[in-house]
């Protein structure tokens, strides 16, 4: 719920900030975030619902039940399934194995003729276990304890220029908290910079790329 970072500024300067530099690209994104929905739920009192409910569903990756069918669940972008555990199925994306050399995938998009719940057509990619490296994308990055898994963005593939990465882009969530929205890249500001998993952690959210319906393909 932003304006674009240099939105209504003077000389291309910035209007608005966020805490993480790396989020500045994300502001004006035409999505709603999983965090506003989930404070709009929480302030009119829509999560109440399931918990008077006594087998509403328990969801994962911090879900919660939906208000008009507390047996499935609302969940953070990356993550879908009725208990918000299995890698969202748009008729895209897949899971991937790591491994200890760079790996490259490559995404192109083609916009069908379907509607989509939020206007965007998207593809969510999981990396799974064994990994050190892999390129582009993923998923539930987990890499083999005392390794990292890395992840790095090509230009090349996603050349729109503009904040916010409305019209297409690639989010990559690197949070522990697995609600907040990811970093907003290569849709509009790639800088090939590159994404590493803590050794602590020893894990990455999902990667998705997406492209806002009746766009050109890319």
């Amino acid at each position: 719920m932003h304006y674009p970072w240099r939105s209504i500024s003077s000389g291309n300067k910035p209007a608005i900030l966020p805490r993480g530099d790396r989020y500045k690209f994300t502001l004006g994104s035409g999505m709603i975030s999983f965090a506003d929905l989930s404070m709009m739920n929480e302030l009119y009192s829509c999560k109440a619902i399931c918990k008077n409910i006594t087998d509403a569903i328990v969801c994962e990756n911090g879900g919660f039940p939906h208000p008009r069918n507390c047996s499935k669940c609302l969940c953070p972008g990356g993550y879908g399934g009725d208990n918000c555990s299995e890698r969202p199925d748009n008729g895209c994306g897949k899971v991937l194995k790591a491994e200890r050399w760079w790996q490259e995938e490559n995404v192109v998009f083609k916009n069908y003729k379907r509607k989509y719940i939020d206007g965007y057509q998207k593809c969510t990619y999981w990396i799974k276990n064994y990994s050190v490296k892999l390129e582009f994308s993923a998923g539930v990055f987990q890499a083999p304890k005392g390794f990292i898994v890395e992840v790095k963005f090509h230009p090349k593939y996603f050349e729109r220029q503009e904040d916010g990465c409305v019209s297409a882009g690639v989010e990559i969530k690197t949070n522990e908290d697995q609600t907040l929205t990811g970093y907003s890249e290569a849709g509009c500001f790639n800088d090939r910079q590159i994404y590493q998993s803590t050794i602590y952690e020893e894990k990455f959210g999902p990667v998705a790329a997406y492209l806002e319906k009746d766009k050109d393909p890319i």
